[in-house]
């Protein structure tokens, strides 16, 4: 799902933040940018956010991360934000919300889950070996200014103001006939933008979000492994590919003023068959040069490894690198037109989600394909997810006002400090 525009208002916060003031008294002398009644809120907690959202930021509102003026205020949001999640954890804790030890005990089995699952995938990196799995774990939480304790102490957090937010919420609620109204208004509404406009869903649709309530076609998802031609020879195919176009063209105008016959005709024929058997010669050396490699990782998915950890080891496609598509994968239907027909046709042909394909050679490289979703043509079902999604949507104003009464409550009589110079 999409990120949320976390600096729109505090109750998205309250939704989606994660308060990590708990983090920040285990992670070292990092600047102190502000405080509420002692507890400290770091710069680097503001700089985690802004880092965290930074990609969502970029392309879903107008900062420019190159004007300081910008920047400024983003981060001076956040600090707003973390500002009042501090207020708020103490508030919670003050209104009798502190965990008992069954809820504890529950919040502690849900980080070993957690902590397991993440041994798990980083091991796979290493052929299955645990202990370099948990090195891997715990470096990345030091890279995020995190220790286990921190962590777990987040989490006890998180948990504690949902239980408040669980009481604060308890009396609102969309009646079924407003929910299933809204459910088909913007199935209505997303059928007539999206039915023949692809490449609209497909952008729309980039992080499977609960915004898009209309499929306009059979999709799948999948994630490519890509081992590219070296850009040289790319150049120069792309170059040739050009010239063909451009003798084609020449050669249909010619051909209507002089006959098939005319001896510039066939000159003009027999240059352009030279110049595809150049471009044939040149991506068959090409596809050659990279072959090795590309039988290499082919050989290892067929052994079952992480995929995933195939994609950063060996892809050559930036879009592998960020969200969405690192996340989600790629779309694809029968009407996408922006991949190489070899592509369209592997992904379409792919039946179960975690199936891939064979190598599969292109103009621009090898692929390997990993089908991760498929999604049938007409509305978003109706999940329990997506009925709590519509109900929160419908009944957001209100949460917002609650939620605005409560952190004023919350932050009042406090001391509150702020060194925003430090942000800089």
């Amino acid at each position: 799902m999409k990120l949320c525009k976390r600096i729109v208002s505090a109750a998205a916060a309250l939704f989606f933040l994660v308060s990590l003031c708990a983090c920040a008294a285990v992670n070292g002398p990092e600047a102190v940018v502000a405080t509420v009644d002692g507890v400290p809120v770091y710069r680097w907690e503001v700089d985690y956010l802004y880092e965290k959202n930074y990609d969502y930021m970029i392309s879903m509102t107008d900062v420019d991360p190159e004007n300081p003026d910008h920047v400024k205020v983003v981060k001076e949001g956040y600090l707003e934000q973390l500002i009042a999640d501090t207020a708020m954890n103490l508030y919670a804790e003050e209104q009798g919300y502190g965990l008992t030890d069954a809820e504890k005990a529950q919040v502690d089995e849900e980080y070993r889950q957690l902590r397991e699952n993440s041994v798990a995938n980083y091991a796979k990196q290493h052929g299955g070996d645990t202990a370099l799995g948990e090195e891997d774990y715990l470096n990345n939480l030091k890279e995020q200014h995190l220790t286990e304790e921190a962590l777990l102490q987040n989490m006890y957090n998180t948990a504690m103001r949902e239980k408040m937010s669980a009481d604060l919420y308890a009396s609102i609620s969309s009646s079924e006939d407003a929910i299933n109204a809204y459910y088909e208004m913007e199935i209505e509404s997303d059928k007539e933008l999206y039915t023949d406009n692809y490449s609209q869903y497909e952008a729309d649709n980039a992080y499977d979000s609960f915004t898009v309530m209309y499929h306009p076609a059979d999709y799948v998802r999948f994630k490519p492994i890509y081992i590219a031609i070296p850009k040289e020879s790319l150049d120069a195919m792309a170059a040739l590919t050009t010239e063909i176009a451009g003798a084609k063209s020449e050669l249909a105008i010619l051909t209507m003023q002089k006959g098939e016959s005319d001896y510039s005709v066939l000159r003009l024929k027999k240059e352009i068959e030279e110049k595809e058997a150049a471009f044939d010669t040149l991506r068959a050396e090409a596809l050659q040069s990279i072959r090795g490699r590309a039988e290499e990782v082919f050989g290892r998915v067929g052994s079952g490894e992480d995929f995933d950890a195939l994609i950063a080891e060996y892809g050559d496609d930036s879009g592998m690198d960020v969200p969405p598509y690192r996340d989600y994968g790629y779309l694809c239907c029968e009407g996408t037109a922006k991949y190489y027909g070899e592509i369209k046709s592997a992904a379409l042909a792919l039946q179960n989600i975690g199936d891939t394909s064979g190598l599969i050679e292109t103009d621009g490289g090898y692929f390997i394909l990993k089908l991760v979703d498929k999604i049938e043509k007409g509305p978003r079902k109706m999940t329990e997810e997506l009925h709590d999604f519509i109900d929160k949507s419908i009944s957001l104003p209100n949460r917002e006002d609650i939620y605005n009464q409560t952190a004023q409550k919350a932050l009042e009589g406090r001391e509150i400090l702020r060194y925003a110079d430090r942000l800089k």
